[in-house]
């Protein structure tokens, strides 16, 4: 690495070509780079295989940190426990709140059927019964949002080492593609000081394998940036998972507290009719405004846990453009076989033509 601590290396853009980036490099910038990948030669190839092996360990193991949290996933979990907090609500029978007058008094006169008819006492013992249920299910809740919120960090974490590795990636991108330039100088030079055939084959397949070398770093790079795309999504759906568990915890169930309160002082503090509908209409209203929300919200958590990550059209054309890179890719190498084979003819045909002079010559003298 270049000694040159005060040297300001510069980032290359996103919006910016690897050529476009080398074109404006200075000297010393570029031998910032170049120092990078020094070790890289002809006469030790497999320095080519271990250049930035670094970062595909730092790579490899987010990748397994990355699987462990999704094993963690509480989507399902959500899922029961809005479906046990529907369940606890139901257990309260509104009627029983809001009962016909005379029907119940005709019931309470039949001392067979007087059992039937609840009392205020049975209501709140009902209520009390299913708030307990309901309180745990509020810790399930709680549980879920923290363990959102743990998921978030642990996101942030693997995205800012994503960015680490990106990076890290493009400048060894940068570093080869230098390395490159000076290979095919070299290469260059070879062919025109008409070195053994077989060197200069060596050459050009090493030149080769740096070029692939360059395309799968190019290939990694590209998809961590798909990666960080990802993780903002997955991010902004735990976000939405903790507002959820939140609005249930601190809001809906509250609510639905204070509303089963308030409808039995109100049945307790008057017999009249009046009181008794205006019980059972705020009851029916209470039980129809929280079985919406409830409603709303498992169907929004369905939902935001059905939505892919990455759309289809997105995959479609990711493949779109990878296949078009595998097919210039194949082209460019059919042309560069193509150019080896008239060079090689060309040779022949210079060697044969070399050979037939120097005979004439030597049959003249």
């Amino acid at each position: 690495m270049n000694d040159n601590t005060q040297l300001s290396v510069p980032r290359i853009s996103d919006n910016e070509s690897y050529t476009q980036f080398v074109e404006r490099l200075t000297p010393e910038e570029r031998e910032y780079y170049v120092q990078m990948a020094q070790d890289i030669s002809l006469q030790n190839k497999s320095s080519l295989q271990h250049f930035a092996s670094e970062v595909n360990t730092t790579i490899s193991q987010q990748s397994v940190r990355l699987l462990e949290s999704a094993k963690t996933n509480i989507d399902d979990d959500i899922i029961k426990y809005v479906t046990e907090t529907v369940e606890a609500l139901e257990t309260i029978n509104i009627e029983d709140l809001n009962p016909n007058k005379s029907f119940k008094n005709w019931l309470r006169s039949v001392p067979v059927l007087r059992k039937l008819v609840k009392t205020v006492q049975q209501i709140v013992g009902d209520y009390e019964s299913v708030q307990e249920s309901v309180d745990n299910i509020s810790k399930k809740f709680e549980t879920a949002k923290i363990s959102a919120q743990a998921d978030n960090s642990t996101l942030e974490e693997m995205k800012t080492n994503n960015q680490i590795s990106i990076d890290n990636l493009r400048e060894r991108i940068i570093a080869l593609r230098l390395k490159r330039e000076e290979l095919n100088t070299e290469f260059e030079r070879m062919k025109s000081e008409n070195l053994d055939i077989w060197k200069i084959k060596e050459m050009e397949n090493f030149i080769v394998a740096v070029d692939r070398k360059i395309a799968n770093f190019e290939v990694i790079e590209q998809n961590l940036r798909n990666s960080q795309l990802r993780i903002l999504a997955e991010q902004a759906d735990n976000d939405a998972i903790a507002d959820k568990c939140d609005d249930i915890v601190n809001m809906l169930i509250p609510n639905w507290k204070g509303e089963i309160s308030q409808a039995l002082i109100v049945r307790k503090a008057t017999q009249k009719i009046n009181a008794i509908q205006i019980a059972r209409r705020a009851m029916n209203e209470s039980i129809l405004e929280t079985s919406r929300k409830v409603k709303r919200n498992s169907e929004n958590i369905a939902t935001e846990m059905e939505e892919t990550v990455i759309s289809l059209e997105t995959l479609k054309e990711t493949n779109t453009m990878m296949i078009d890179m595998l097919k210039t890719v194949t082209k460019i190498h059919k042309e560069g076989e193509k150019d080896r084979r008239e060079l090689e003819n060309t040779l022949i045909d210079m060697r044969n033509r070399l050979t037939e002079e120097i005979k004439s010559i030597e049959y003249k003298q």
